[in-house]
């Protein structure tokens, strides 16, 4: 079975931001694609839930981006829920902080969950994601948008990479050691053996 299948139904999103596109528009579905390049570093996607528990004993809905993040950099799952609690205080402090009136406009909020373009303010902000650069594959478009730090960490530690189906994120599993971001960009700009490329823009973050 595909362990790359996508589900799920489209989300609206905030308002793009100017950004750096490094291969060529879509011009049809590249899911084979796409899958093509994470096979290649042994992928497999994780569902991390959506519900995270708080130590004052409430439950938060629509955390499925925060537990994938979560996920993805701890050594402990039994601290995956504290540790996604404590990255969504701090990056949609840092969100609202660059962008205070997305707040207004629905944009932020556990009704709504998260966006990509978070990590934008989120990763400089956040101190388990500082220096890592983080990918989000986009499964309706089959396109991927990777969010990197001025200056990464030498040497590079492996990209973080999420799977979003519209309505829900993944953990993007990569079998160890995980592609660093000139590997990655690599395996997305070859030719896959379907003859496409995938999609890719590249987005700095900013402090």
């Amino acid at each position: 079975m595909d362990p790359l299948e996508p589900t799920g139904p489209v989300a609206a999103g905030p308002p793009h931001r100017v950004t750096q596109r490094i291969t060529p528009e879509p011009q049809s579905a590249h899911d084979l694609d796409t899958h093509a390049a994470m096979n290649h570093f042994g992928a497999r996607l994780i569902e991390c839930g959506a519900t995270s528990y708080a130590p004052n004993g409430e439950w938060s809905q629509n955390h499925c981006f925060y537990l994938c993040l979560a996920a993805a950099i701890s050594s402990a799952p039994e601290h995956i829920h504290q540790q996604a609690n404590t990255m969504r205080n701090t990056i949609e402090r840092a969100v609202r902080r660059a962008r205070p009136h997305w707040a207004t406009e629905d944009f932020l909020g556990e009704e709504v969950g998260a966006f990509s373009d978070f990590l934008i303010w989120g990763i400089p902000d956040t101190p388990a994601l500082q220096d890592r650069s983080a990918a989000v594959f986009d499964s309706r478009t089959g396109t991927c948008e990777i969010f990197s730090p001025n200056s990464p960490a030498s040497p590079r530690p492996p990209v973080l990479a999420l799977w979003f189906s519209g309505a829900h994120y993944h953990w993007v599993r990569w079998a160890p050691p995980g592609p660093s971001l000139p590997e990655l960009l690599i395996a997305l700009l070859n030719e896959s053996p379907h003859g496409q490329r995938v999609p890719t823009i590249l987005t700095q973050t900013q402090p």
